[in-house]
């Protein structure tokens, strides 16, 4: 093979096999398809507003079970609560804005069906995994990984719709 300037793959020849192109051959943009794009960013963008509730809702159990020393069930309802509001308008303003369709009272009476199922499965995870010897904020974490597939097919195709 010739010598390659640095940075730069030489051409591969069409006998050459494919597993012994080098990194920079392998290293361009992924190729996305068109209609990819929007799952892709509304999926993106739903990992943000689960992350910003998640941090609203183990940050406010942390303060107010640990720093003010409420009772966890107590403490993780408000927190639960907490931040399903935050949830709900950043999911209904900023992620599902292109497919929803319908009234903020449709889509608010939606995801508060959505929100008991959500509750008594967040209680259960957390009470269960507490009462097995895990830490509760590790318990909160686990239910909110568990329950986050399943509302964001939930949401997008019947809360937002």
């Amino acid at each position: 093979m010739d010598a390659v300037r640095p940075g730069r793959a030489a051409a591969r020849t069409a006998t050459e096999p494919a597993e012994l192109a080098g990194p920079a051959e392998l290293a361009g943009p992924a190729e996305v398809a068109p209609g990819m794009r929007p799952f892709l960013l509304r999926g993106f963008r739903f990992l943000v507003v689960g992350g910003v509730s998640a941090g609203v809702d183990v940050g406010l159990l942390a303060l107010l079970h640990g720093v003010v020393g409420l009772r966890l069930v107590v403490a993780t309802t408000v927190a639960f609560w907490t931040s399903l509001a935050v949830n709900f308008g950043l999911n209904r303003n900023w992620v599902f804005v292109q497919t929803r369709a319908g009234s903020v009272r449709r889509h608010a009476a939606r995801y508060l069906a959505a929100v008991g199922l959500n509750y008594a499965a967040t209680l259960a995870i957390v009470g269960g995994l507490v009462a097995a010897g895990v830490g509760y904020l590790v318990a909160k974490l686990a239910a909110i990984a568990v329950l986050a597939v399943g509302n964001y097919v939930l949401y997008r195709r019947w809360i937002f719709r």
